[in-house]
């Protein structure tokens, strides 16, 4: 493929603004500051491949997926904490191969999709529709080229599972008319997100994104989250979840996931 289409697949459309996560600034608005995205170049090979295999006991599979981002400790992942691959998205891969059967058939959307990883797997479980988002403009460039690595098959980024950009909070509106069915405008079965909190003015944005977003009509409906303890207290984000109508529990044998539904 020409170099200039596959820059023009991979950036996504028109409509995306370019946004860079960077800690110092309001969440939610253009970071343009290139000073904070740290040098590619003080690593002669700034890049990694991870490679993983899950087993789904359900399906008695493995499913390997391969992801190239960012080496943890580079300096591009202080600015963007997206472009590498973290344990709170193997933990949550974890959980979703050995829980497929909630997976498959469902309508699903991943917040914070970083590399991609987490998304692809939900898809290879037999999603009935999976949509991988990010904010980061940077991110989403190579989470692209990981979904289509992974699904080698025509249009894996942008018909068969697409990858898009949603500002938490403040574009779900344009995000439900561009990008969702008519199902999926009135709520997703499945919303996850891996290691999403990271300070403590995302978790609001995120709440109330997760609250307009996950279907109310299904009573089996939820909401997972893989967390990694950083700066922000869990008791900091169970009070939010629950401030818009959520409960939640912690499944036995998977340290750190919570499963967040409507309270009923």
């Amino acid at each position: 493929m020409p170099e200039a289409s596959e820059k023009k697949s991979y950036h996504g459309s028109m409509s995306e603004v370019r946004w860079i996560e960077a800690q110092g600034n309001d969440y939610g608005t253009d970071r343009r500051g290139e000073e904070m995205l740290g040098s590619l170049f003080d690593d002669p090979e700034p890049h990694d491949i991870f490679i993983r295999d899950f087993y789904v006991p359900s399906q008695n599979v493995d499913i390997s997926i391969t992801i190239r981002g960012m080496k943890a400790e580079n300096g591009q992942t202080l600015a963007s904490t997206g472009m590498t691959l973290w344990r709170a998205s193997d933990i949550m891969c974890n959980y979703l191969a050995q829980n497929a059967d909630d997976i498959e058939g469902q309508r699903c959307l991943e917040l914070g999709g970083g590399l991609g990883q987490c998304g692809i797997l939900a898809y290879k479980l037999g999603a009935k529709r999976m949509i991988i988002t990010d904010g980061d403009s940077d991110v989403l460039f190579q989470m692209r080229k990981n979904v289509d690595a992974n699904l080698e098959i025509p249009g894996g980024c942008t018909m068969v599972l697409p990858c898009r950009q949603l500002l938490w909070k403040n574009s779900i509106d344009q995000f439900k008319e561009r990008w969702c069915t008519r199902e999926e405008v009135d709520g997703f079965d499945v919303i996850m997100g891996s290691d999403i909190i990271y300070q403590e003015d995302t978790i609001e944005p995120l709440f109330y994104t997760v609250a307009e977003l996950l279907s109310k009509d299904n009573e089996e409906s939820k909401f997972y989250l893989a967390y990694a303890r950083r700066n922000v207290k869990i008791d900091m984000v169970l009070e939010c979840a629950k401030s818009f109508g959520l409960e939640w529990r912690e499944p036995k044998n998977a340290e750190g996931v919570y499963v967040f539904t409507w309270k009923r």
